[in-house]
């Protein structure tokens, strides 16, 4: 790891490359940007490979005391903060080389900020989505005595969950501070103004000494505003016009500058930007409140003053947000199930449909028929949501974004080791050639297990059987150690990449899927006798993919979803489109070998570390 200062013709260069590893556990990724005084990376954490991102304050920030306090108090006031729309705090700690860190979820997808100078105005339906999961965040931390001071749309994180799916999250709670007053984690002095000026409240521009919840109030009245107009309620061109205009300037209502803004909608936020704080809503729970009756309204499509003020219904996502306290109606009320299934469903009180995952990887998983054919095999109403990998799904499933997911044995496998699953169906291709894992090498260079010793080998990535997992399992089998015997190795992303490699010869070594019949000769492949490829050997039978549920999901709720997906039979929607013949319960002893073999995948990571 190289300090910045060994860059002395370049000071503005990262402080870590990729490849860097933070306190021996997080590798670094890519740089992804500076705030105040510190900077933030993508990130893996090479035990999990679970992507995260980390904000590093430099040793040459250190000597000044209060960013380094100001740093520590926004890791422990963060991780008091447990709730769905905060972004995480994972970790924290001191490199050996001497600068802090501190480990956050890492959040895909663009902030509010972003979002409006990309696109302008957002709908009526989309800001009150994308603002009370926000604001019920805000309750929370209000709970608990911390007020934000920071609110405003680019510290809201627009995370892409799934390709149709998007949670609002809260981030940066450098500038938080408890509102106890002898706090031991309260440590900027009265008299010193912090913040962002355009979406500081009059209180806090004069540097009070008591603020309380009512300030983040006004700041999410300002971001409601300018999320409605693209513009904010007060603007000027240096630090003192704003300021000026705060204190003193003739607030317009967000209807003066977009159409179709209720006066409903211009009451709830003018109150919010009341320049008195007893004028305000006297607590976030009161503004999340009003705003969230005229969300029900919009939902229902309920005429406020006589016209539809919010044009478009919202859509089952856009009801819900991930916190789920509470949802405008009972999104199951037009289930289809009946009897039993509904009333077991209903019984858990679900404010929504459950939710299914799934990564859009298969045509068929990625066509909205299978939306339809989940459902139907559910027997009641689901929303499907897909996810870019299974790093993220199986994240969802430990979030509880999701109830249900679809996963490939390896997926399955980890899942089941973190505790946040439990097994439902598998899908069985009776009558059909088994599923194997093949283990390839480049004709003419590596044709016999002894001849890869040395090589350059490639794998699909972590979460596949057939393309990383079997194959290395194979080798060690065979009492070969996958970690020290090749000269390189690394992740491609798909089968057809790593064939590609082979193909180039830019790889020696590499892993892929195939069929065998019952000789276990293999009979369908992705490559062909003209490629010049060698098959050095076949795996067992992998078993099938499943279908699981969230860990804390009721015994009783797990047998109705069973007994539906085992009535499915071959001709239904859904296992048509997947190729499967039946769904059968899941047997875990199946995967065993799967668990002995990720074992020593983490075996050899730890290995590799201390060495």
């Amino acid at each position: 790891m190289s300090p910045r200062s060994s860059h002395p013709s370049d000071v503005n260069a990262p402080m870590l490359q990729p490849g860097d590893r933070v306190a021996a556990t997080y590798e670094i990724i890519r740089y992804l940007q500076s705030g105040g005084m510190s900077e933030v990376y993508e990130a893996r954490n090479v035990w999990t490979q679970r992507p995260v991102a980390i904000k590093v304050l430099p040793a040459t920030e250190l000597p000044d005391p209060e960013a380094s306090r100001r740093f520590l108090r926004e890791a422990k006031l963060s991780a008091r903060l447990t709730h769905p729309n905060i972004v995480r705090v994972l970790d924290m700690g001191m490199d050996a080389d001497g600068f802090l860190f501190m480990v956050h979820e890492l959040v895909q997808g663009e902030s509010l900020e972003a979002r409006i100078r990309r696109g302008g105005k957002l709908p009526v339906a989309a800001v009150l989505k994308l603002t009370l999961p926000v604001m019920q965040a805000l309750i929370v931390a209000h709970a608990q005595g911390i007020v934000h001071r920071d609110v405003k749309p680019g510290n809201i994180l627009l995370a892409q969950k799934a390709a149709d799916y998007i949670v609002p999250q809260l981030t940066d709670f450098g500038l938080a501070k408890p509102m106890q007053a002898g706090d031991e984690l309260a440590i900027t002095t009265a008299g010193k103004r912090v913040g962002t000026p355009r979406y500081m409240s009059p209180e806090q521009l004069r540097a009070a000494a008591e603020l309380d919840g009512r300030t983040d109030v006004w700041s999410m009245g300002v971001t409601i505003y300018e999320a409605l107009t693209a513009r904010l309620p007060f603007d000027g061109q240096s630090v003192a016009e704003i300021v000026l205009g705060i204190l003193r300037s003739t607030i317009s209502p967000p209807s003066a500058h977009a159409k179709r803004i209720p006066p409903e909608l211009d009451a709830v936020v003018m109150k919010a930007l009341s320049r008195r704080r007893s004028g305000r809503y006297q607590t976030m729970r009161e503004m999340h409140d009003a705003l969230f009756e005229l969300a029900a309204l919009a939902q229902s499509g309920t005429p406020m003053s006589g016209q539809r003020a919010m044009a478009a219904p919202m859509s089952s996502h856009e009801a819900t947000s991930a916190s789920e306290t509470r949802a405008p109606q009972d999104a199951l009320g037009e289930q289809e199930g009946t009897g039993d299934t509904t009333r077991i469903v209903r019984m858990f009180s679900m404010t929504r449909p459950l939710r299914a995952g799934v990564v859009a990887t298969l045509q068929a998983v990625a066509s909205s028929e299978f939306d339809e054919a989940f459902a139907k095999a559910l027997g009641f109403r689901c929303d499907v949501l897909r996810y870019f990998n299974y790093a993220e799904l199986v994240g969802a499933l430990a979030e509880r974004e999701v109830e249900l997911a679809w996963l490939p044995p390896v997926a399955y496998v980890r899942a089941r080791q973190a505790g946040v699953t439990r097994p439902l169906v598998t899908v069985e291709r009776a009558g059909r050639a088994d599923f194997c894992a093949a283990l390839l090498g480049r004709k003419g260079i590596v044709d016999t297990w002894e001849a890869m010793q040395g090589r350059r080998a490639v794998w699909v990535d972590p979460w596949s059987a057939a393309g990383y997992l079997v194959p290395r399992w194979m080798m060690r089998a065979r009492g070969q150690k996958p970690d020290q015997q090749f000269a390189s190795q690394g992740f491609l992303g798909s089968h057809h990449a790593v064939l590609d490699a082979l193909r180039a010869g830019t790889a020696d070594v590499g892993a892929t899927f195939c069929s065998v019949d019952a000789s276990g000769a293999v009979i369908e492949c992705p490559w062909s006798d003209l490629d010049p490829i060698t098959l050095i050997a076949v795996s067992d039978p992998i078993p099938g993919d499943t279908i699981c549920a969230a860990g804390d999901l009721s015994e009783e709720l797990v047998r109705v979803l069973v007994a539906s997906l085992g009535k499915c039979t071959a001709t239904h929607p859904l296992l048509r489109a997947l190729g499967a013949t039946s769904l059968a319960p899941l047997d875990p002893s199946r995967y065993g070998a799967f668990e002995i073999a990720l074992k020593a995948e983490a075996n050899e990571t730890r290995r590799a570390v201390r060495e």
